[in-house]
């Protein structure tokens, strides 16, 4: 049997706390008049994938730690019980964005719920995702396009569009 892997799991957060700081003081510069535009809103953690799996789990972590969240997943039902059992057992703000991120009105969806409710994507979870069981060549050409659409277009999309406002803060 191979040893377990063991992490240090302060070491490795002081560690990227490092490293963070260090990017900061190289690349990063207050903007002032670029930071009033969000003086009157509040951060929001956007999660993808939020109405189970991992992006649940980690949607339940920023709720437990006080954040308000946006949940989008494209099954509208499962998605607002996720919500309603976030916001029940952490007493935070979730809000539900039913919406199929390789759709062109995602984006705007989820930019609407942050308008709506007064905030700003502080941070974003990727998690939206899926995978192919069997062999490569056994996945449809569709199946194969459907997958790169929400794993790598819609990531980078969302990504792109939220990254300027997260670097001015």
């Amino acid at each position: 049997d191979p040893p377990e892997l063991e992490i240090d799991t302060r070491s490795m957060s002081s560690f990227l706390a490092r490293m963070t700081t260090a990017w900061r003081r190289r690349w990063w510069r207050r903007d002032p008049a670029a930071l009033a535009a969000y003086a009157d809103l509040r951060p929001m953690t956007v999660v993808t994938g939020a109405s189970q799996g991992i992006g649940f789990e980690l949607a339940r972590q920023f709720a437990a730690a006080g954040n308000d969240l946006i949940l989008v997943a494209r099954s509208a039902a499962p998605l607002w019980e996720a919500a309603a059992r976030i916001r029940d057992e952490f007493k935070v703000d979730a809000i539900a964005v039913p919406a199929d991120l390789t759709r062109p009105e995602a984006i705007p969806a989820i930019e609407s719920a942050l308008t709506m409710h007064m905030g700003y994507a502080d941070v974003l979870v990727n998690c939206a995702g899926m995978g192919l069981a069997g062999p490569f060549h056994e996945q449809s050409p569709e199946a194969q396009r459907h997958l790169l659409d929400l794993n790598v277009r819609a990531l980078t999309a969302l990504t792109r569009h939220f990254i300027n406002g997260m670097r001015v803060r």
